[in-house]
């Protein structure tokens, strides 16, 4: 009986087995620990960040970045935030320009409401996501002298490069209860709108602020008229006696449909204790929107194309321009006019008014002709002169 030879391999013994559970263990151990001393360093910052003195820190440092970026005095009585919702609240902001002890600030708000959003964790990528404020004052008062109470920021080392004040890019802006006061005369607003981005810069060089705004949805209305929705897109460059709009676009209508209203603004103002301007305005404006924007009563509908330009001073000034108007509505009480189309000429002066031309349908009827008032601004001055024209209505 012959014994089969054993092969050399199936005799060699098996080499023992690597300790990979032991490693694993220590490695998840180790990441652990890690872990651990950074949640403990986030926990502690975050309870640090939250003691009033890390805050008052904090608004001193926002004050006086705020002083060197506009040049004013700047107070501010309380700042906070919530970390866990990324947001943060001043109150009661107060930026104090050269007007006199008394007079109403430069700027002011009760109250600032912002809240971030981290876009990228793997990069320092953070956006405003919503930005609210509360009654928020912009005060501009011009002396006979044409110099303003408006501040300048401190002068940078370099007089040849461009000092920026901000740059913002907003998800959602709220303005509640606003007011503009220019001298004695003020114009309260509100304001909402969507994916606001606004850059304003100062040129020491030349003494200027230069910026532009730009809004996709603006949505403003009155009553129970239906929002107007409209997308803004403005360049402006201001001194201390000089104000150049150098464009402005605005577009609205119904929302997710064509704008109705379509305007193009340009002009410039000097001087301020003794203006000289000129503008240039052209485009469509839709009624209904006039409407919501302002409450005119009466308006029920129609589109108004203008196109018109002027130039002047208080005293001597021509205003030159066309306007026609399709599809025009009127609504007062039981009297009711529509398919109003007209078109018109107007030339204005100091001296004169002169509308020529003038071609309007109404209601089947027909109507031409054209009207002049000659020293209509004297006039006007004057108690108990001046031009007045009253039409009875038929019913």
């Amino acid at each position: 009986m012959s014994v089969l030879p054993v092969p050399e391999h199936e005799s060699a013994p098996a080499p023992p087995p690597r300790p990979r559970r032991r490693m694993g263990r220590i490695v998840l151990t180790f990441f652990l620990w890690i872990v651990g001393i950074i949640a403990i360093i986030i926990v502690g910052l975050a309870i640090y960040a939250s003691t009033p003195s890390f805050k008052n820190r904090i608004r001193q440092v926002i004050i006086a970045r705020l002083e060197d970026s506009t040049g004013g005095r700047v107070e501010m009585k309380q700042f906070g935030w919530r970390l866990t919702h990324l947001a943060f609240e001043i109150d009661d902001l107060t930026i104090h320009g050269l007007e006199a002890p008394g007079q109403v600030p430069y700027a002011h708000l009760d109250r600032l409401y912002v809240r971030l959003q981290i876009l990228s964790f793997f990069r320092p990528k953070i956006a405003l996501n919503y930005l609210e404020a509360d009654h928020p004052v912009i005060h501009l008062i011009v002396n006979p002298g044409g110099s303003t109470n408006q501040p300048q920021p401190k002068h940078p080392s370099n007089a040849s490069t461009t000092d920026e004040i901000f740059n913002l890019q907003i998800g959602r802006t709220v303005l509640n209860n606003g007011l503009a006061i220019f001298n004695e005369r003020s114009v309260p607003f509100e304001l909402r709108a969507n994916d606001l981005a606004a850059q304003v810069s100062y040129v020491p060089s030349s003494g200027h602020y230069v910026g532009t705004i730009h809004a996709e949805d603006i949505v403003a209305s009155r009553g129970f008229d239906t929002p107007v929705h409209s997308a803004l897109d403005a360049s402006v460059d201001v001194g201390r006696n000089t104000a150049n709009l150098i464009s402005l676009t605005l577009q609205s209508g119904p929302q997710n449909r064509l704008p109705k209203t379509v305007i193009r603004v340009a002009g410039t103002l000097s001087n301020f204790s003794d203006p000289q301007w000129q503008f240039q305005i052209k485009g469509a404006i839709d009624a209904l929107e006039i409407r919501a924007l302002t409450g005119a009563p009466g308006l029920e509908g129609g589109t108004a194309q203008l196109d018109a330009g002027g130039s002047g001073n208080r005293e001597q000034f021509k205003v030159d321009g066309n306007a026609a108007i399709t599809g025009g509505a009127y609504r007062q009480g039981t009297v009711f006019i529509t398919g109003v189309t007209a078109k018109a000429a107007a030339h204005v002066t100091q001296d004169l008014i002169a509308i020529t031309g003038i071609r309007a349908t109404v209601a089947g009827g027909s109507l031409t002709g054209e009207m002049r008032v000659v020293n209509w601004k004297t006039a006007s001055t004057q108690p108990g002169h001046g031009f007045r024209s009253k039409a009875p209505i038929e019913k």
